[in-house]
């Protein structure tokens, strides 16, 4: 499970904008992305000017994430 979960934050790394946006109302910011690893969704945040990619939770799928976040 490791491996996988490292496999993803490199896929992460190199395709920054290729996971789907989560729009949330009640967040200021719109960056917020999902990547899925197996029964977990990885929530992350992309900042373009600093170039830097900042995971915000790993969440079990079967909650309901938006919530969690």
């Amino acid at each position: 499970m490791i491996n996988k979960f490292e496999m993803k934050f490199n896929d992460i790394c190199l395709f920054r904008k290729v996971n789907p946006l989560i729009t949330l109302k009640r967040i200021d910011h719109n960056g917020l992305r999902k990547a899925i690893v197996d029964n977990f969704i990885v929530v992350y945040l992309y900042d373009e000017e600093k170039e830097l990619i900042n995971i915000v939770r790993v969440i079990y799928s079967k909650r309901v994430y938006l919530k969690e976040i």
